[in-house]
């Protein structure tokens, strides 16, 4: 972590002043995205101090990285000043160790080839911290990244098909106790969750997790999938000769305790395959100002729920949507009706 970005060196911005959960619905991805970027660009103008930004993995935010890019190479080219000395820049999802240079290990090399190197070449100054490229031990990484992402400004997040059930109920080995738990947990006080790649065996339909047996979700996939088309890649990639590609042991993510501490949180998605992942997301999900009673009825829902809470929504509900903003293009929204939130309090703004 460059020196500037120390905490007793720099103050971090103040707190938003505070919104309810907004639901912001455009026509398409294009201008939903864009819309990301430029409220991220516009933030970033404003500031004075330093401004801590989370970045996530996926298509939708990749589309916001394409945006920002072309928006301050616009900007340039009109000969307007862009400062991002004060921004630093952090990757949420990450393989430990891993190389920004290797398509392989492409948490890194998504950021790095889409968001640094092109920022660069407008004569940027980048800021981006890659745990995996931190040249420490795990240990040492691990801390530094906790206390990194302990205070973030903003925190740019994705959505997967399923509503990211994967990453919020799939289960994890504790190597303490030998049994399964769960990785984000309902616990807020899981701030990075570790996923071990010798350890994703577990899945929810197979193993009791909280007293009962989930059911997986249409489009979902089980970790241990993800994890072994991962290991295949790389062990290929290493036995071909492949100098930059690193062995990953680890797979780092954000937790709950993360979610709920940041200042504001942006979630983006888009496309009709993600209609699922909409209805999910806020699915029994309770937010603020919602009543009593509807409170206790939608935990009543979520406790007999054999889907389980998905990671999305769990982010809104422990943040009970306040500074959370949603973005959507309106092929991921599909049918769905917004009565249900926005009757209890959920801004939701539609442009047609």
């Amino acid at each position: 972590m460059s020196e500037i970005f120390k905490e007793n060196l720099i103050e971090q911005e103040k707190v938003p002043e505070q919104y309810p959960l907004t639901v912001e619905v455009f026509e398409n991805a294009e201008s939903a995205t864009s819309a990301v970027a430029t409220k991220l660009l516009e933030r970033i103008a404003q500031t004075k101090k330093e401004l801590k930004i989370g970045i996530s993995h996926g298509d939708t935010l990749n589309q916001v990285i394409d945006n920002f890019v072309a928006q301050i190479k616009e900007k340039v080219e009109k000969g307007e000043k862009i400062d991002l000395s004060k921004v630093q820049f952090i990757q949420m999802e990450a393989l430990f160790p891993e190389s920004k240079n290797s398509p392989v290990n492409r948490f890194a090399y998504t950021l790095e080839t889409k968001l640094v190197k092109p920022l660069e070449q407008l004569g940027q100054r980048v800021n981006i911290y890659y745990p995996g490229e931190s040249g420490k031990s795990f240990e040492d990484t691990l801390a530094e990244y906790q206390g990194l992402i302990s205070d973030l400004d903003v925190d740019i997040v994705s959505v997967n098909t399923s509503g990211d059930a994967r990453a919020f109920r799939d289960a994890n080995y504790n190597p303490e106790t030998g049994e399964a738990e769960y990785v984000l947990g309902p616990r807020e006080h899981y701030n990075v969750v570790v996923r071990p790649f010798a350890h994703t065996d577990y899945d929810p339909q197979k193993t009791h997790l909280g007293g009962k047996i989930f059911t997986r979700p249409a489009g979902d996939v089980p970790s241990r999938e993800l994890f072994i088309k991962l290991e295949q890649a790389i062990d290929k990639a290493i036995t071909a000769g492949d100098t930059t590609t690193k062995k990953s042991e680890y797979l780092l993510t954000e937790g709950i305790g993360t979610y709920k501490k940041t200042k504001e949180v942006w979630i983006a998605t888009s496309g009709d395959k993600k209609q699922t992942a909409v209805k999910r997301m806020f699915k029994n999900v309770k937010i603020e100002n919602m009543p009593t009673e509807e409170r206790k009825k939608r935990q009543a829902a979520f406790m007999s729920d054999k889907e389980g809470r998905c990671s999305t929504a769990a982010l809104i509900e422990v943040r009970r949507g306040v500074n959370t903003w949603v973005v959507l293009d309106s092929s991921a929204v599909g049918e769905y009706d917004f009565d249900n939130i926005q009757s209890n309090g959920a801004r939701l703004i539609e442009h047609k």
